[in-house]
This record gives C-alpha cells, sequence and structure tokens, in this order.
C-alpha cells in the first residue's frame, strides 16, 4: 500500500507539473502576439517619423535650391545607411544633374518595396520660378 500512495503522489505532482507548463506556454503564446503587435505600430511608428523628414522636400512645386539640397541629405543618409533602406532618384523628366537654383519642380517620393519607408524620387515638371 505504501507503493500504491507513493505513485499516487509521482502521478499527481507530474499532472501539476504538466498544467503548470501548460499554462506558461499558453500565457507566452498570447503575450507573444501583443508584442509582435506592439513591435508592428513601433515600425510604422518609426516609418513615418523617417518619412515626415523627407516629405518636407517634396510637392508640386519645390525651388530647385530645396530639390539639391534634398539630393544631398539622400546622399549623406545613403552614405551613413541612417535610413533603413537606400533613397535612389528614379528616371523623371529632369535630369537629377542639371536642376538650376531659381526654377521650380515637381518632386514625388514614392515606396516602390511597400516597406513602410520612401525609397524613390522624381524630379519632373519644371517650370519657370520667379
Amino acid at each position: 500500500m505504501d507503493n500504491a500512495s507513493k505513485a499516487l503522489i509521482m502521478a499527481g505532482a507530474i499532472l501539476i507539473s504538466i498544467a503548470i507548463v501548460g499554462v506558461g506556454v499558453f500565457i507566452f503564446s498570447s503575450t507573444s502576439s501583443i508584442t509582435n503587435s506592439g513591435q508592428q505600430q513601433i515600425d510604422a511608428a518609426a516609418a513615418q517619423m523617417a518619412n515626415s523628414t523627407l516629405r518636407q522636400y517634396s510637392g508640386p512645386r519645390v525651388r530647385g535650391s530645396t530639390v539639391i539640397d534634398f539630393i544631398e541629405y539622400t546622399k549623406v543618409l545613403n552614405k551613413n545607411n541612417t535610413f533603413p533602406t537606400e533613397i535612389k532618384a528614379q528616371e523623371g523628366s529632369v535630369a537629377v544633374t542639371s536642376i538650376v537654383s531659381n526654377k521650380f519642380y515637381n518632386v514625388s517620393l514614392t515606396d516602390s518595396d511597400n516597406d513602410g519607408y520612401y525609397d524613390e524620387y522624381k524630379v519632373d515638371n519644371v517650370t519657370s520660378g520667379t
């Protein structure tokens, strides 16, 4: 009888251990989805902040001097790897090397790989500026 009671105690201890491990796994799996959601929100906020810096250089009527500053800024970002992606010039109606300081340009930004960050820009529509 002594062995039977020891066997029941051991079986109970094993069942309690399994229950504790099961609860731990359940808590871990439920919190991992919460942390993934939180990480996605942090990533989205980081992309918004990074893009807002670039957005100040874009628009339908941007002075050439601002466009030149923007191109230099993107070169520095690319060189220092301070932006999560490399920002490249798309082929537009204006060659990047022919931008004139006192004219106006249309600068558009795009996220070609859909990662949330602008990674391409295009300069178009040269108009006379005053």
